[in-house]
């Protein structure tokens, strides 16, 4: 025997070991055309029947479960909707007629078995209890036996028959009785050529021969003949064994052992084997992996041939600093045999796993998991989906209110300067005045339009998708500067921008120019001298070994109160705390300003007294053009 069978063998030896552990009774069958056939069970089933399952090996389901038409149907139903299901049952065993109250669970196993695990939950009964409460003792143990059988005279008419006799063919086993046994159970005129019942008959000895009836089942058949004192034959007892399952078993003893290593491989779930290490006081250290299937290394990214005889502190270095204590868990179960689960992160292979846990031995444990990796992400992004929508939703209601509110004094301006144009309008001597007003009207008009691109602006930020690129700060200035000049036309300003270098070049986008446009225009717009002033300053500084432009926007304005500077920026504000017409355009100059990861604060001109302007700084982060 090779290495690979032997670690086939050592494998499948683990697993039934595993398998014939489990303290409550398992039964395996499998779908062979229409038919579920019994083909394995674990040691706990045997020892429920008293050694007699083994009888029911390759019998199939609608044979073993007759009367119990709602378990065919429940192993049908599972076979054919491959679905697992659990379900409470009574239930008469035939190895032993024990009436049971069953907690059973069906199990699918791509692609034709099921596995059925029966709990007894109810107290056992008696079998001499029900026996008292029956009228023939001996009748009903015979009527109990699983075995056909079938008394007869020596013509082979039958006198008397059991009820498993009976059931075989359907009949009535009272109606069984004066009919011909060969005209029942193989449907022919004479006599069967091989008939161990006819031999016995002859011999006067007990016969025994293998049958094969028309359906194609197996048998083995005893003939046992009935004599009187005087040795006068009256009769022979036939008794049947249907022996199908057994006899394809015995011809599937190595296919069998393919099916557990097929059944290990193709588990959904991981699973794996191992053997705890302790050290000299008895504590967990470590764990060697002794088997494991392709669905761990499918989960883990752990190759088989690469863990399998190797610890764990070998294979993952480092597992034994793991906050998840994977070792101590693992060996708690190993040494109290008491089983976990859980849900925990493995730091070295960045996953999320569902774990079961359980020892079938003292010293060893088996881990079943599935990777919820893709769940964890997923509930993670549902709620930073559910935290972004709350956000969206409070600043869709910011925006409404500062539109509303700027929105409305653009229109009562408008209102109350279309007012005075009608009173200007019938007097000659107040042209100057009219011309005024109209200035008025068509710079509060021009306000409206900006508040409109602001609040289009604010909208689209968020989903705004151009990459940051190097982008030179003074040309942009000088730009926003000259729309400036050409839209406050009435207004004298005076703008002085101070660089010490002919270029500096920062990671923005299109958007920059949105940024300039509003500082300076509120620094126009908010300011009641005749002569608008304003500094630019730009310059490179430092921070946290980052190397940024520094942008200061000086006007000589009314200035922005104390309080308001530590709020004007939030992205939960206050509309009434918002002079109308800053309000929109600071939050767009801010959510660009976040998308650049810069930063950008308000400082009083003149420390100590906001009235006499403000001071805007801008920090954004450096991208020479040549990077």
């Amino acid at each position: 025997m090779n290495s690979s069978e032997q670690n086939l063998n050592l494998s499948a030896e683990v697993f039934k070991d595993i398998f014939n552990l489990v303290p409550n009774p398992i039964y395996i069958w499998k779908k062979v055309g229409e038919d579920l056939i019994l083909v394995d069970y674990n040691r706990a089933a045997e020892n429920l029947s008293h050694f007699k399952i083994k009888d029911f090996l390759g019998v199939i389901a609608k044979e073993i479960y007759q009367n119990k038409p709602e378990i065919i149907s429940d192993l049908y139903q599972c076979a054919n909707s491959k679905l697992n299901f659990s379900k409470e049952i009574n239930y008469t065993f035939f190895t032993n007629e024990e009436d049971k109250k069953l907690y059973v669970t069906y199990n699918y196993i791509p692609s034709d078995l099921i596995l059925v695990l029966a709990e007894d939950i109810t107290k056992q009964k008696k079998t001499e209890d029900y026996l008292k409460k029956s009228e023939n003792e001996k009748t009903f143990i015979l009527n109990g036996i699983s075995e056909l059988i079938v008394f007869q005279d020596t013509e082979n008419n039958i006198l008397w028959a059991n009820k498993a006799a009976g059931d075989s063919v359907e009949i009535p086993q009272e109606e069984l009785i004066g009919l011909k046994c060969y005209e029942v159970w193989h449907n022919r005129e004479i006599p069967c050529e091989i008939c161990p019942v006819n031999r016995a008959v002859k011999s006067g000895k007990p016969e025994i021969d293998d049958v094969i009836s028309p359906d194609g089942k197996e048998w083995i058949i005893k003939g046992f003949p009935m004599l009187e004192e005087n040795n006068t034959l009256i009769g022979i007892t036939e008794v049947a064994q249907d022996i199908s399952g057994q006899k394809k078993a015995e011809r599937n003893l190595i296919e069998s052992e393919k099916r557990y290593r097929l059944l290990f491989e193709n588990m959904a779930a991981a699973f794996a084997y191992h053997k705890i290490i302790v050290d000299e006081n008895n504590k967990p250290i470590d764990y060697q992996f002794l088997e494991v299937n392709p669905a761990f290394e499918e989960f883990t990214g752990l190759k088989i041939s690469d863990i399998i005889g190797k610890k764990v502190t070998e294979v993952l270095p480092g597992i034994e600093n793991d906050p998840a204590d994977w070792i101590g868990k693992y060996g708690k179960v190993a040494l109290t045999r008491t089983p976990i689960t859980f849900e925990n992160y493995a730091e070295p292979l960045d996953q999320w796993f569902s774990v079961a846990a359980y020892s079938p031995k003292e010293n060893y444990f088996a881990v079943t998991f599935t990777n919820i990796t893709e769940r964890k992400k997923a509930e993670l992004a549902l709620r930073r989906s559910r935290e972004d929508y709350r956000d969206a939703y409070n600043r869709i209601n910011l925006y409404k209110d500062v539109f509303t509110h700027d929105i409305n004094n653009i229109l009562q301006n408008v209102l109350s300067s279309l007012e005075l144009s009608k009173a200007f309008s019938y007097e000659t001597t107040k042209i100057k005045e009219y011309e005024e007003v109209t200035k008025i009207i068509e710079k509060q008009i021009s306000r409206g339009k900006k508040l409109v691109k602001n609040i289009q602006a604010l909208s689209q930020i968020e989903s705004y998708k151009e990459e940051l690129s190097s982008i030179e700060v003074l040309n942009i200035l000088e730009k926003a500067v000259e729309i400036l000049k050409k839209s406050h036309l009435d207004k004298i300003i005076n703008i002085t921008i101070t660089a010490s270098q002919d270029e500096y070049h920062i990671r923005a986008n299109k958007l920059l120019r949105r940024i300039f446009d509003n500082i300076l225009d509120n620094a126009v717009y908010h300011n009641r001298n005749q002569l608008v002033e304003i500094v630019i300053n730009v310059s490179r500084v430092s921070k946290n070994e980052t190397d940024l432009i520094k942008i200061e926007i000086i006007d000589n304005g009314l200035g922005i109160p104390d309080p308001m500077k530590e709020t004007i920026f939030l992205r939960e504000i206050k509309v009434d705390d918002i002079p109308s017409g800053i309000g929109l355009g600071l939050l767009l100059v801010k959510r660009i300003l976040e998308s650049y990861n810069g930063e950008i604060r308000v400082e009083d001109r003149i420390i100590g007294d906001h009235s006499k302007g403000s001071k805007f700084i801008i920090l954004i982060q450096e991208k020479p053009n040549n990077l």
